[in-house]
């Protein structure tokens, strides 16, 4: 039996991503749409016991509680939602910053407490032009495999800062302070389906889709890391696109 060219097992593999990809994004939607639907009961409920609770100062507060942290979790929902869009295709301005601090958002609400989360943006600007759903899957991507390198806590920076290469560009620095990635396999972390983590904690998905959206957006990604001392993932996106650029996105 003739083994395949790596060339088709890499075109095999990337099948397999997509096809991965589209089955989780239509999991998570229907996970998040039921989840909206036991909120909306707590929230209903909750409401009432608040209302005819008039005399009893405990129960209103407790009741008071109960409506935020459900109003919270609507709007984690309602994130995890935003981040399961279909590619679209469309390019539009995204404020970087912003996304960022949607997805430290979401990952507040599913990272351990031991896990501090902290900002250092000296971007100058933070606008680029790109698809938003995308951007923030990569985002997330990257917030969760820094969250799943750090069992026992630790903290979790995002960093930007601006760069010319030779465009302006941003950098945008996911750090964490976790376990780190020996250097023989720094080389594989993007490949499809590469994992460290067993088959109970990842597919090895997360860091291939980052790749490919970094590589839709016309950047590029790099990591830098020490065992035991954590890790960098370096994301370099244009602030605006360079020629050729949407057309390519669109073919």
């Amino acid at each position: 039996m003739v083994a395949p060219e790596p060339n088709e097992r890499y075109r095999t593999a990337l099948q397999a991503l997509e096809t991965r990809e589209a089955n989780f994004r239509l999991f998570t939607r229907s996970l998040a749409h039921d989840f909206n639907n036991l909120l909306g009961g707590i929230l209903g409920h909750a409401g009432l016991i608040q209302l005819s609770a008039e005399t009893n100062v405990e129960v209103q507060e407790s009741a008071a509680v109960i409506l935020k942290a459900a109003e919270r979790a609507r709007e984690l929902v309602t994130q995890l939602l935003d981040s399961t869009r279909p590619d679209l295709g469309q390019f539009v301005t995204v404020n970087l910053h912003e996304t960022i601090r949607e997805v430290a958002s979401l990952v507040r609400g599913i990272a351990p407490a031991a896990i501090r989360i902290s900002f250092d943006f000296k971007a100058e600007t933070a606008e680029t032009v790109g698809d938003p759903g995308q951007l923030h899957h990569l985002i997330l991507n990257l917030a969760l495999n820094a969250r799943d390198a750090m069992p026992e806590g630790g903290e979790l920076t995002f960093e930007t800062t601006s760069a010319m290469t030779p465009y302006p560009t941003i950098q945008i620095l996911v750090r964490d302070t976790g376990t780190g990635i020996p250097d023989e396999i720094q080389s594989r972390i993007f490949e499809p389906s590469f994992t460290t983590k067993g088959g109970s904690r990842g597919s090895g998905m997360g860091l291939a889709i980052a790749d490919r959206i970094v590589q839709h957006h016309g950047g590029r990604i790099q990591v830098e890391s020490k065992v035991g001392h954590g890790s960098v993932f370096l994301v370099t996106l244009p602030l605006r696109q360079p020629a050729g650029m949407a057309s390519a996105a669109t073919a």
